[in-house]
């Protein structure tokens, strides 16, 4: 959910409060068009910020050969998942950046 969503209604009360405590420093003329900002608008202008906090993994998943004979690969036909307790867990790399 972006978070203008959850930020505009909650930006009335938190206005106050946040001048209060130093953490927001505007002027008495700027409060109200801050308060009366739209969702919309809100997540416009975050999002240069959200571009700056972007997470990158700092390593990928890499095909290699030096342990390919030791992985046992199993066929369709060597299935036993009705076993209780079978956990099988593929490591993919989902995250649609370039390796």
């Amino acid at each position: 959910m972006p978070a203008g969503k959850r930020l505009a209604p909650a930006l009335s009360d938190l206005e106050p409060v946040l001048r209060t405590f130093g953490e927001l420093d505007i002027d008495d003329a700027t409060a109200p068009l801050l308060v009366g900002m739209s969702a919309a608008t809100i997540n416009r202008r975050l999002v240069p910020e959200r571009k700056k906090h972007v997470l990158r993994g700092r390593s990928h998943t890499k095909p290699g050969t030096l342990l390919k004979s030791q992985i046992p690969i199993r066929t369709w036909a060597q299935w036993d998942d009705i076993v209780p307790g079978f956990v099988e867990i593929d490591l993919v790399n989902s995250a649609r950046m370039p390796v």
